[in-house]
């Protein structure tokens, strides 16, 4: 392949029809990164980031989701992986606002159902509601990109991670005045807590939601949200040796299993 010409790589298309046409585009990308070498598409990197936004915006101007938004969050996280931190110093903002954009729509979600008075029904995937399970498989991506940003734990992601989680002692022991972020605000709604959820998380210094391929509802991911805080205190102070095999065969096994 020659690395020196993206074109053979994309096939994006603006048109928000065909957004779903390019999913085998983004698998493609996705793959190559993955079985390469860190930083073996460097030429591309930039051009890459630039397209990914343009996604991400254009999943903004939709009224629903779509299944390539679920593809271009794995793919930002086969980027975290697969690219130093110094060539992502860009990429942060963007990278930050669509995780919190899709964690808030969650809370939205969860907050009008609490309010109608339905508090676990709601929230299930019907079969016929396909529009729900979109949404909820790319709630999950999110997630599983946030949960990878915590286990790495990059510098410039370090200044806006408070966004998303409390990482001070006050937070880890629920001090009520310190829960500031998007995660804590999602773990303490009552709907949640009242949730039975559905996974088994390993939290052995790798990242939380290895494994999780789908979610049947947001109930599901009650448990990441508390523990995600206590992970990264846990991971910063016994300073954890980062598994990266175990990281990148997580994105290979979504990439075949979704």
């Amino acid at each position: 392949m020659n690395k020196g010409n993206s074109g053979i790589l994309f096939n994006w298309n603006d048109e928000v029809a065909v957004l779903n046409g390019n999913i085998e585009y983004i698998k493609k990308i996705t793959y190559l990164l993955l079985i390469n070498e860190k930083d073996t598409f460097l030429n591309l990197i930039n051009d890459l980031l630039i397209r990914i936004d343009g996604y991400l915006r254009t999943f903004q101007n939709l009224s629903k989701h779509c299944e390539a938004e679920i593809w271009i969050f794995i793919l930002i996280r086969c980027i975290v992986v697969k690219f130093s931190e110094n060539h992502l110093i860009e990429s942060w903002t963007m990278i930050n606002s669509s995780i919190f954009q899709i964690l808030s729509e969650g809370y939205q979600k969860i907050v009008q159902v609490k309010d109608c008075g339905n508090v676990l029904v709601e929230l299930e995937v019907e079969e016929e509601d396909e529009n729900v399970g979109v949404f909820n498989q790319v709630f999950l991506e999110a997630c599983k990109l946030l949960d990878i940003l915590v286990v790495i734990n990059y510098e410039e992601f370090q200044l806006s991670e408070w966004v998303f989680i409390c990482d001070n002692m006050d937070g880890i022991y629920n001090n009520p005045g310190q829960q500031v972020g998007i995660l804590e605000k999602l773990s303490k709604n009552s709907v949640l807590i009242s949730g039975s959820g559905e996974l088994t998380i390993d939290n052995k210094g790798v990242p939380m939601l290895k494994n999780i391929v789908k979610i049947k509802s947001l109930i599901d991911m009650k448990r990441f949200f508390g523990m995600l805080k206590i992970e990264k205190f846990e991971n910063d102070y016994e300073m954890r040796d980062i598994k990266y095999d175990a990281i990148t065969q997580d994105i290979l096994h979504d990439l075949l299993s979704i």
